[in-house]
């Protein structure tokens, strides 16, 4: 009768969420660990300072070798010199259980509404990777920008971030939460560092860091 169909929805709508999670994860699984770029992207910003990520793949027994020196100048200025980071090492590797090494390095004593560029330098990597970036002006200046704010990203296969094209181009943005998703099943069953790789090395959010500010903030699938 009607009663026992009302006793069966529970039951099977947990036979569904139990198929729905083992689905997920073995496609997590199947994916497998991502692949980790040597990178750079913007952080953070201000009148007179900016945050680089730096990012580079453990060596194959998991330790973090690599150290990384940035240098920094106003934008098409050739005769002015280059001010310095000094030499960091990146850190992380198997000692954290992570695939990547990395820091932040920050740069000090810019002068306001300045556009700059960098080269990043690693150890083991001769080419520099470089950058763009424009500090905020000094307060009370009057000033225009371009902004975004941008939230509830996630990671789907094979798909790259779509949100983040839409925010092209932009001078500041600000994600408020939900970068990754971290629960289950929506993580895929993938670790918390594989969920971050997929989203730092998104083309998408790589043309988006190269140029702009980024602040964010933690939210509850994260």
């Amino acid at each position: 009768g009607r009663g026992s169909s009302r006793a069966m929805i529970l039951p099977c709508l947990l036979i569904l969420a139990t198929i729905g999670l083992v689905l997920a994860i073995a496609v997590g699984v199947a994916l497998g660990p991502p692949h980790v770029e040597t990178l750079v992207s913007l952080g953070s910003v201000s009148t007179d300072w900016a945050k680089i990520y730096v990012q580079a793949p453990a060596s194959a027994d998991g330790k973090c070798a690599e150290k990384v020196r940035v240098v920094f100048r106003p934008a098409g200025d050739l005769q002015s010199p280059w001010g310095t980071s000094g030499v960091l090492a990146l850190k992380g590797g198997s000692k954290f259980g992570m695939l990547t090494c990395n820091v932040v390095v920050k740069l000090s004593q810019l002068k306001p509404a300045t556009n700059y560029e960098y080269l990043a330098t690693l150890t083991n990597n001769d080419s520099p990777l470089s950058g763009l970036f424009t500090t905020f002006p000094a307060p009370g200046s009057p000033s225009k920008f371009t902004m975004a704010i941008s939230s509830c990203l996630g990671f789907f296969p094979l798909l790259p971030v779509w949100p983040l094209r839409y925010l092209l181009p932009t001078e500041v943005t600000f994600l408020i939460g939900d970068a990754i998703y971290a629960d289950v099943p929506w993580s895929l069953g993938q670790p918390y560092e594989h969920l971050y790789l997929r989203l730092v090395q998104d083309k998408s959010f790589k043309a988006l860091t190269a140029k702009s500010a980024l602040f964010t903030m933690y939210d509850d699938h994260e």
